[in-house]
């Protein structure tokens, strides 16, 4: 195992893996969503897809990076309101054609009071969300203090504990 100041980080690659590890906590998102569950946890594993993500393609996660997940998360928070839209028009309004979709969103969120309803959400989704990971980020944040970091193993030889 590499020492802390050892280790590499591709921010880049970095970013495209919170990306891809969030569009799939999206999918997890807008499904629960729909059947208006926004807890914790799922702002947990949301949390936690996007750091994965990251830390596989990046090599190592570090403050930067960890900034930049959280940045990532709550961005798509904020565009899983719009995949929730897409899936009520999908399934309640049974138009299945994607193009359809995307184009009857607008007409959608102007019925009835609905994007109130979705900057509600929102926020509730962000608070949900920061409760469920406080600690996850505080962990990260406190182990990330003298620089990039790698998965942590803990090795039984060592006197410190960690390496």
């Amino acid at each position: 195992m590499k020492n802390l100041y050892e280790c590499d980080e591709n921010k880049i690659l970095g970013t495209v893996g919170a990306l891809l590890g969030g569009l799939l906590g999206l999918a997890i998102w807008i499904s629960c969503g729909y059947y208006w569950l926004i807890p914790g946890i799922v702002g947990f594993v949301f949390a936690k897809l996007i750091i994965k993500g990251y830390v596989l393609l990046a090599g190592s996660i570090s403050r930067t990076g960890l900034i930049i997940c959280i940045v990532i998360s709550l961005l798509l928070i904020s565009v899983s309101e719009i995949g929730g839209v897409m899936a009520h028009v999908f399934f309640e309004w049974q138009i299945h054609d994607p193009a359809e979709v995307i184009k009857n969103v607008g007409k959608y969120v102007r019925v009835k009071g609905i994007l109130r309803r979705m900057i509600g959400n929102t926020i509730f989704g962000i608070m949900t969300f920061s409760i469920g990971c406080f600690y996850l980020y505080y962990k990260i944040w406190k182990e990330t203090a003298d620089g990039p970091k790698e998965e942590v193993t803990i090795n039984t030889d060592d006197p410190e504990g960690f390496r």
